[in-house]
């Protein structure tokens, strides 16, 4: 469990009296609400700070009250059943976050009784643990496309965050990283680099290619570089299976550039990679397409793709509070991901 700061107790009690209709219009200035719940000043303008970011108030200058964006709202406690890719899932902080911020905003988040991929990503097996946990609505992480389709046919409300949902009529979120992995290819490709190697966790048995996997193969294409399964290779999604991997990519042409669609495999690939001895080892690219704060903490930077987390979060607020007022909500909104060239 994760202990919320005072700053995040006041935000919560404060975003509970908006969506009561507590006050209109305008909030109460930083200091009457430092007196009235006897904190600091620094931590009131924290938590309001917070009530902006997600789009709840709008500053009105230096020295004025804030203005209310939101009316009367009072959302029914839902019970949200989030449904991981992996059980290790649940110490993503990312995860945490959206956790936290349902309780927050009233609800009741609770976890799946089984990953994903312990059901195999079985659709049928998927569907009968919904039957077996009933809930009012239903968050899954980076179902593959048979599970979203199922998905977008159930009576339960459910919402995607990552996958590929755009055209199937099922509410979501995730990155748009097309954009950021044609600038990162032809970033790379004039710095000399030629063979490029995306690895994807595809989940079940599909070899289906996705739309970030097409546009991969068309980037390269563009550049005149041919492609096989070499470039886009399948692989068993266990630690195992991407040592196999990766030691099967380097026996005759060793890549130069390696992207990875999860930021966990990125570490491992690097760790892969400075165990063993050889220039073609040392001299090797790897760019997690996947956005993880941690990436900031690396030294050389690690090249990756940037998207704010923090709108997520705010999606599926908004899409769970419509959920407890019986509004029908099935949009997709995409984050647009940025391509960061690390060292």
């Amino acid at each position: 469990m994760k202990t919320l700061s005072v700053a995040e107790q006041v935000a919560s009690h404060l975003r509970e009296g908006l969506q009561q209709g507590k006050w209109t219009n305008f909030m109460p200035g930083r200091d009457r609400l430092a007196r009235e719940l006897g904190v600091h000043g620094s931590t009131i303008e924290r938590a309001l700070g917070q009530l902006e970011k997600e789009g709840l108030l709008a500053s009105a200058g230096a020295g004025k009250r804030r203005r209310i964006l939101i009316k009367k709202i009072a959302p029914r406690a839902t019970r949200v059943v989030i449904a991981l890719y992996e059980p290790d899932d649940v110490l993503d902080n990312r995860i945490s976050d959206i956790q936290q911020h349902l309780h927050a905003a009233g609800h009741r988040p609770s976890f799946a009784s089984k990953a994903m991929s312990e059901l195999k990503h079985d659709p049928k097996r998927i569907l009968a643990m919904m039957k077996a946990h009933p809930a009012e609505a239903w968050i899954v992480i980076a179902g593959v496309r048979p599970v979203l389709e199922m998905l977008s046919q159930a009576t339960t409300p459910t919402f995607a965050l990552f996958g590929t949902m755009g055209d199937l009529g099922i509410a979501g979120t995730g990155a748009m990283i097309n954009e950021a992995l044609r600038k990162c290819i032809d970033h790379f490709y004039q710095k000399g680099r030629r063979r490029f190697v995306m690895l994807v966790r595809r989940g079940g048995k599909t070899t289906e290619l996705n739309p970030t996997e097409k546009v991969f193969l068309e980037e390269l294409e563009k550049h005149h570089l041919s492609h096989s399964s070499y470039n886009l290779p399948a692989w068993e999604e266990t630690p195992d299976g991407l040592h196999r991997c990766l030691e099967e990519l380097f026996k005759v042409t060793p890549p130069d550039t390696i992207l990875v669609d999860d930021w966990i495999l990125s570490y491992a690939i690097q760790n892969f990679l400075s165990n063993q001895r050889g220039l073609a080892f040392r001299q090797v690219e790897c760019v997690s397409t996947d956005y993880h704060p941690s990436l900031n903490w690396c030294q050389p930077a690690v090249s990756h793709f940037y998207w704010d987390p923090a709108k997520a979060v705010r999606r599926i607020i908004q899409w769970v509070d419509h959920v407890a007022q019986g509004k029908e909500d099935r949009k997709v909104k995409f984050i647009e991901a940025k391509f960061i060239p690390g060292g």
